[in-house]
């Protein structure tokens, strides 16, 4: 049975997984030393991201689905500000080989994977956000927990937490964190991150940023009043007000990643049985087959044009830079557990 639907509509759902966020996210909720019986590699990450994906596919049934990585390197932001990500950890060790394995799993479902040079998933999920605000009967789900993601949230942007079964949409931002998406970069600019090593006023968190914008709407206006501002809080806004720009560039998604934007490109079709049910031979996954075989059989219900085993679409083919992750033991783009 399909999730039920906070604010059911009668529109189609496209759904974008934030892949690296949720790759680390199941890499630290399965750190009990998960292993194939038949390779012996680590497959705690691969289990999780799979049973988030079936779940996914499923229970929430969507209608269009892609999953958005990082490219290779820190981007434009890293030419912006050359210490960005600058206090990132590397990649834990065991987890390398899984994420070359999480892509195979992904091109053996038959799930485009969207990149382009230069830019983070993030970016990508925002020009896909702003593709949809031209198509009225597409409601874009974004497979995520980043708090990056917010400043998307519109009536047709939601982000949705699969293990937990919630959706997050303005109303609830504004209930969770007393701020509405528009404000979202604004308290952004505030906090700086410190995972991504992006400076803010010291002395204010989430909280007192949220706070000081229910004051004054907007960052603009909060600065044009600083001086008004007492005690040691005012001293940091005014003290970081030459930071306040560059730390606005590194918190603000990009909208117009170049990317091929096809939407039926992107339609739901059967996994690549032949291709998937041996993959999961190696890694031990057997206990997932059965599921398989229902979401092949959902699709054909709900679709009986679709063909099973079809070739996955080229935008799934292997680039050059997972190679090379995987052989370097290192990748600078990757989240840490803090951020997912």
């Amino acid at each position: 049975m399909p999730v039920s639907d906070p604010s059911p509509t009668d529109r189609q759902s496209l759904y974008v997984i934030d892949g690296f966020a949720q790759i680390f996210r199941a890499y630290y909720a399965l750190r009990g030393g998960l292993t194939s019986p038949v390779t012996g590699e680590p497959t705690g990450a691969v289990f999780g991201f799979c049973a988030m994906l079936i779940k996914l596919l499923s229970q929430y049934q969507p209608d269009y689905l892609v999953v958005a990585y990082d490219s290779e390197g820190l981007g434009f932001r890293g030419e912006i500000f050359p210490e960005y990500k600058a206090t990132r950890r590397p990649t834990p060790e065991d987890l390398v080989p899984q994420i070359a394995r999480v892509r195979e799993l992904i091109e053996a479902f038959g799930i485009p994977v969207l990149s382009a040079p230069g830019f983070e998933a993030d970016d990508v999920i925002a020009t896909l956000a702003a593709h949809v605000a031209d198509h009225e009967q597409i409601e874009l789900r974004i497979v995520s927990r980043d708090k990056d993601l917010e400043q998307l949230l519109t009536e047709r942007v939601v982000m949705v937490d699969v293990q937990q079964d919630t959706v997050l949409d303005p109303a609830g931002l504004l209930a969770s964190k007393g701020v509405r998406p528009d404000q979202v970069i604004d308290l952004q600019t505030l906090t700086g991150d410190s995972t991504d090593n992006v400076p803010g006023v010291p002395g204010i968190g989430p909280k007192t940023a949220a706070q000081l914008l229910a004051e004054y709407d907007t960052l603009a206006n909060l600065m044009a009043h600083a001086d008004e501002i007492r005690g040691k809080r005012g001293e940091n806004l005014r003290a970081a007000a030459d930071l306040l720009d560059l730390s606005r560039q590194l918190v603000t998604l990009r909208r117009d990643v170049p990317l091929a934007l096809d939407l039926e490109t992107w339609r739901v079709r059967p996994p690549r049985t032949q291709v998937l049910l041996p993959l999961f031979e190696q890694l031990g996954f057997n206990r997932f087959r059965g599921e398989v075989q229902d979401i092949v059989a959902q699709l054909a219900a709900s679709a009986p044009a679709a063909a099973a085993d079809e070739p996955a679409p080229a935008a799934v083919a292997e680039p050059d830079w997972v190679t090379a992750a995987a052989g370097s033991g290192q990748y600078t783009t990757l989240r840490t557990r803090a951020e997912v």
